[in-house]
């Protein structure tokens, strides 16, 4: 029971996560951002922190007590691959944030995005299908 909960917080939190990051994506690729768009991101940003908490500790759940043995992680090379996409992805959005409040703090309206944080949010999105795939091909127990 404890393991089908736990995967199910993964798997919603995984959802929600590039949900939120596809919106982020779409709401920055527009020409000027005024305070709305940016509130708005501040909003998919906060949702994307939560989520990510979420699927943090529900992995971690399942790599020490719920799911495979945890050597049969600790072994894998997508267990690796999956660990740093996500270290570097989450630092990536702590960019992002930077730009937010700075952004909401001088209250120039309207700007642009830098293009640091257009790619720092393409890159996150790259990371989240990478981390799907590696993810997918431990459960599946191939590629191992």
């Amino acid at each position: 029971m404890t393991l089908t909960i736990a995967k199910f917080a993964h798997v919603l939190a995984w959802v929600l996560l590039v949900l939120s990051s596809i919106q982020k994506n779409r709401l920055i690729s527009n020409s000027t951002l005024d305070e709305s768009i940016v509130l708005k991101m501040r909003t998919w940003d906060k949702l994307s922190g939560a989520m990510s908490g979420v699927m943090l500790l529900s992995g971690l759940g399942m790599l020490l007590w719920w799911a495979k043995p945890t050597g049969y992680y600790l072994d894998s090379v997508w267990f690796s691959i999956k660990m740093a996409f996500f270290v570097v992805g989450s630092a990536w959005i702590v960019l992002t944030k930077i730009w937010m409040r700075r952004a909401l703090r001088t209250a120039q309206w309207p700007q642009s995005a830098p293009d640091m944080v257009k790619r720092g949010l393409r890159f996150d999105l790259i990371c989240l299908s990478v981390m799907t795939l590696c993810g997918l091909s431990l459960a599946h127990g191939s590629f191992v």
